[in-house]
């Protein structure tokens, strides 16, 4: 049996979960690259399950350092606006989180 994947992340995690990599190739004309991996054990489905909720784990993770951020700004100012999260977001490296674009009226000031 074999598993393949274009996630750089995905097949990082693969093999760190002790997956064998066979091979890598070209996919498509994006410069992606499809990686192939030997799953004697058929545990991928498992170990991509696992992967999810790891990230999305992590996600959570990321967004209690953004709210420590909103309770300092909070404690600042007395009271929190949408920009000052969006900011937050991207100062903790959030880029899974649409919140993080900065708003028109933060475009118009760059």
């Amino acid at each position: 049996m074999s598993t393949t994947t274009t996630s750089i992340w995905r097949a990082a995690y693969f093999i760190a979960r002790g997956l064998q990599l066979v091979r890598a190739e070209p996919q498509g004309p994006a410069g992606c690259v499809k990686f192939r991996f030997s799953d004697p054990h058929g545990d991928a489905r498992r170990l991509t399950e696992q992967f999810l909720h790891d990230v999305e784990l992590q996600r959570v993770i990321t967004s209690r350092g953004v709210l420590s951020e909103v309770l300092d700004v909070v404690r600042e100012h007395g009271q929190c606006a949408p920009g000052d999260i969006a900011a937050a977001l991207r100062r903790v490296g959030a880029p899974w989180d649409r919140r993080a674009e900065p708003s028109g009226d933060e475009k118009e000031s760059s």
